[in-house]
């Protein structure tokens, strides 16, 4: 008994020390050198998120926070945590001053989400930013202003514990988009960080109140993430491991069966490693392509890992927004292996739920087609709903190919042809036919750099930017930096979609009054034609008409006045919008139709399909040459280069045109972009 109260004693004594005792310090230019990031301020989200999280580490239990024009005029973050010691005021918003650290061994077993004390000067650096705060259980509080090397500081009384932090005169020009995209990026921020604190009262006011968190005294996440999102359909899923070490959480809205179409919401994936909110692109891309295979939706995942703080490095980033996890393949193999089988119970339940059998389409298939490469566009084999991922498709396809058993009707693994119409008139049909033409593989296959495929889909931080006029995809490697023309990718990237999918697109078919005309084009495209030279096109594309349908998901009819219309063509990103003109002008330009013969069919087919990845492709740079790059770039870094990044092969053409540099210094040019 004497022990405990010796303990409880020595236990008072410590926090008392630290209540009344300044803390922030310098320090030491040893530590300096090796955490030194160059945090820059690029948009009022870096500032709320600073904010917010020297709050939480504050141990405040109520953060509100005020934006003025989405925060570009004015950020006011209030908080009833331990407050600042009257000491400390003369040290804080220095650069490298910190209470969190003292040598950089610290960095990697750290357990609050600041740590460099760069923050507060940065901003302070570039902007004005005054402090009001008292220290619970000091009776006066203070003021501080802090403008550039200008410092201010007075006594106030009458202050409640806590601390407010107003931040103004950093951002000088921005626009009424600037400001809505500010406001929904704040918004998102603070939910985010809502989720991952139960029972914090968190209020958004910009200026009208744009989130507040439930009125809900509970410490169980799964009821107040419910609470949050509004909505009692809610799965959870725990995973553990031991080799290596960790432990995830996965909340989310209840797993819906349904097909991918182009209206269909993004998967918006949140993410923790301690409680510090980062994002990991790898495992986004991952669980997209689950959902996307196994024809499933879910709007929201939220993903809670927990690990030994030596595991993991925060000092990835100047905003702390990424880490690098020790081991973080196997991490996040598990995690995407746990998801799958989520993924499969929830369709068996759906199945039972439904209480129908699968529909299984088969066509006639001639048993002298077996294992031969003669293979006309007209053999199908069945239907499947579900699209293959490209590393398993590459994997398997010594077994892909001709199957001459028919499948059992009752198995729901090989049914359906699966067809849906939504609001605006577009026809999707989804489907998976097997087929015979492995040769198209292998050679994908072999082109494969499996190192820098490796470097690639391991990389710390992906993003997209222009640079003068080009547009390049800049990716970090632990300590090395590389760069690429993004055409040069992406147009390498549609074509392994195109032939790793080969006769497996998704198809969408515009049922509205607006048509693509063949003829319209090629009167526009020359200035000169006649209706001989038109003939001669139809006539090639009527011959290649199976083939562009079975292998590519093209379809188009003829008309009574002699025209070709456009009625269908195949969907390779669920979240893109497919490109109809792009496709017609690459139809109207083959320059030969279907041979269908074994020995010239794959040379024709690979034409086609480098046309076609030209034209899925072309969209982004028309965007971007018309000055639109803002918005765009924000799509595509966020939606599309996380499925980049986990399914593109990277082969000689990615090889050749790398450019790379391992100074980190680079990293200053890199984060700017």
């Amino acid at each position: 008994m004497e022990e405990i109260v010796e303990v409880e004693q020595q236990q008072e004594k410590e926090e008392e020390k630290e209540l009344f005792e300044p803390r922030i310090q310098p320090l030491d230019p040893d530590i300096v050198k090796q955490i030194a990031a160059g945090e820059v301020i690029h948009q009022p989200w870096n500032v709320v998120k600073e904010l917010i999280e020297n709050c939480l580490d504050a141990k405040s239990t109520h953060i509100v926070v005020a934006l003025k024009d989405g925060g570009f005029e004015e950020v006011k973050i209030q908080d009833n945590g331990c407050g600042i010691h009257p000491d400390d005021t003369e040290q804080i918003a220095h650069r490298f001053h910190s209470s969190k650290i003292k040598s950089v061994d610290d960095v990697y077993k750290i357990q609050t989400l600041g740590f460099r004390g760069e923050a507060l000067s940065s901003m302070a650096l570039i902007g004005k930013v005054t402090i009001l705060s008292k220290r619970n259980g000091i009776d006066e509080g203070v003021r501080v202003i802090i403008q550039g090397k200008e410092r201010t500081k007075h006594v106030e009384h009458q202050l409640e514990a806590g601390t407010t932090i107003v931040v103004t005169d950093i951002f000088k020009t921005y626009s009424p988009s600037d400001i809505r995209r500010s406001t929904y990026k704040i918004t998102k921020l603070v939910t985010d960080y809502a989720y991952a604190n139960p029972g914090i009262k968190f209020v958004l006011h910009t200026p009208t109140i744009a989130f507040r968190t439930p009125n809900l005294e509970t410490s169980n996440e799964k009821e107040w993430i419910s609470a949050i999102l509004g909505t009692k359909k809610l799965f959870n899923k725990e995973i553990t491991s031991t080799n290596p070490p960790f432990s995830v959480a996965l909340f989310g809205i209840q797993l819906k069966e349904g097909k991918l179409t182009l209206k269909t919401p993004k998967t918006n994936l949140t993410c923790f490693v301690n409680r510090r909110l980062v994002t990991i692109y790898s495992l986004e891309g991952l669980l997209r392509d689950q959902l996307e295979r196994n024809a499933f939706t879910c709007e929201t995942i939220i993903a809670f890992f927990e690990m030994d703080p030596s595991l993991i490095d925060v000092h990835v980033s100047p905003t702390k927004e990424l880490v690098t996890m020790r081991n973080s393949e196997a991490v996040l193999d598990t995690v995407a292996e746990a998801f799958d089988d989520m993924i499969k119970v929830r369709f068996r339940e759906s199945q039972v739920e439904g209480g129908k059998s699968p529909k299984t389409v088969f066509s006639s298939v001639s048993n002298e087609s077996s294992g031969s490469n003669n293979f006309s566009p007209a053999k199908k084999i069945r239907f499947d709903p579900n699209q293959s991922l490209m590393d398993s498709f590459i994997e398997n396809n010594d077994t892909a190919g001709y199957e001459s058993e028919t499948p059992s009707i009752i198995d729901p693994d090989t049914n359906m042809e699966q067809e849906e119409q939504n609001e605006e008139g577009e026809q999707f049909i989804f489907r998976h036919v097997e087929t015979l033409y492995d040769s198209l593989l292998d050679e994908i296959r072999n082109d494969c750099d499996p190192e820098w495929t490796t470097k690639f889909r391991r990389a710390q931080s992906t993003k997209l930017c222009k640079i003068h006029d080009l547009l390049v995809l800049l990716f970090q490697n632990e300590s090395d930096f590389y760069f690429i023309s993004f055409r040069v990718l992406l147009e390498e990237f549609f074509y392994q979609r195109l032939i790793i999918g080969f006769a497996n697109f998704c198809c969408v078919k515009d049922l509205n009054d607006t048509k693509i005309s063949l003829r319209t084009l090629l009167q526009s495209a020359l200035l000169e034609v006649n209706e001989e030279f038109i003939q001669a096109k139809f006539k090639l594309l009527q011959t290649s008409k199976l083939a562009l349908d079975d292998y590519f998901s093209i379809t188009f009819e003829k008309t009574e006045e002699g025209d070709m219309i456009l009625t269908g063509v195949p969907v390779l990103l669920p979240c893109l919008s497919t490109p109809w003109s792009n496709i017609a002008v690459a139809l109207i330009a083959l320059p030969e139709e279907y041979p269908n013969n074994p020995e010239l069919n794959e040379a024709w087919i690979k034409d086609v399909a480098k046309r076609l990845s030209a034209a899925f492709a072309a969209p982004l740079f028309r965007c971007i040459n018309t000055g639109k790059e803002s918005f765009t770039l924000e799509f595509w870094n966020s939606q599309v280069i996380p499925t980049i990044k986990t399914t593109y092969l990277c082969g000689s053409h990615f090889v050749n045109s790398i450019v790379s540099g391992s100074n980190t210094d680079l990293y200053k040019s890199f984060d700017r972009c």
